[in-house]
């Protein structure tokens, strides 16, 4: 291992995080913390020092569920020669892949779409690992096979099109955001947007609301 890596101390609980960063899109919470950071370290468990390949978040030593960050692909997920539970998710539009690494459990399979409703395992320490964390490896898709320091990522989705006061119509074939149906007669009428949160749109005639739709389903009218 070369020497460019500064030797990362490993530090306990001590690095609270409040910003949507890319840890806070897994946990979908933000009292996660930094257990050990990206860089040349002491592993331990092996004692061997090289390059920490990722970061090592702490959950209060509890099994949290771990989500997919955006839409993406899973391509691989299974258990490592060392005997940790694992999965990597892939985000093209994002250009980048992500390991998840010691889980106690792998809830998605190889090939699996996933979006930021799917769990993909919980918090674990399955493998070589002194207690329950999520290390995280990030690999930028144009630099295949070459470890990037998660940490300061921030994940930037694309731009909202959708803003409350639009006038919009719903897509042929769209469901409620819970996933019930609509009347057939939705597909044809201009709604305005009333609330937006998230990737959820409230829509509705005059003072009163229709239906809670995601902005996905909807197109400027």
């Amino acid at each position: 291992m070369d020497g460019n890596f500064p030797l990362a101390p490993v530090t306990h609980g001590v690095e609270e995080r409040t910003e949507g960063d890319l840890a806070t899109r897994i946990f979908q919470r933000t009292d996660w913390y930094v257990t050990s950071p990206f860089g040349r370290r002491k592993h331990p468990v092996t004692g061997e020092v090289k390059l920490h390949k990722g970061t090592d978040y702490g959950t209060r030593s509890q099994k949290w569920p771990q989500y997919a960050a955006d839409k993406g692909t899973v391509t691989q997920a299974g258990r490592s020669s060392d005997g940790a539970l694992y999965c990597w998710v892939q985000y093209p539009a994002a250009g980048i892949r992500c390991l998840h690494y010691h889980l106690d459990s792998v809830r998605v399979k190889a090939g699996q779409a996933v979006d930021t409703h799917t769990v993909l395992g919980y918090t674990g320490a399955t493998g070589n690992a002194t207690g329950i964390h999520l290390h995280l490896g990030l690999q930028r898709l144009a630099n295949p096979g070459v470890y990037a320091d998660p940490h300061p990522y921030v994940f930037a989705p694309a731009a909202n099109p959708i803003k409350a006061g639009d006038r919009v119509r719903v897509k042929q074939g769209a469901k409620t955001y819970t996933g019930g149906k609509l009347a057939s007669f939705v597909y044809s009428t201009v709604y305005k947007v009333m609330q937006i949160s998230g990737d959820r749109a409230v829509i509705g005639l005059g003072k009163a609301v229709t239906a809670a739709v995601r902005i996905a389903d909807l197109t400027k009218a």
